[in-house]
């Protein structure tokens, strides 16, 4: 019973892991598309959010919604 529940964590595990590179590699290339998409502005507010220790994705999302409230 306990090897077959350490198996079973085991699993999990891996397809957590699987799942985490996944969202890793989408989240890269979200972002790089995101950045591509805005102006020079835009993106060095980006950079100044994330240097106040706002999370990427946030600093983005404000960025756009700034410059278009209807977002």
């Amino acid at each position: 019973m306990h090897a077959e529940a350490l198996r079973r964590l085991r699993d999990r595990c891996e397809e957590a892991a699987q799942a985490f590179q996944v969202f890793s590699e989408a989240s890269e290339q979200l972002t790089r598309d995101a950045m591509q998409a805005m102006t020079a502005d835009q993106a060095r507010r980006v950079r100044e959010l994330v240097e106040q220790r706002w999370t990427l994705f946030d600093a983005i999302l404000l960025v756009i919604e700034e410059d278009d409230p209807l977002f």
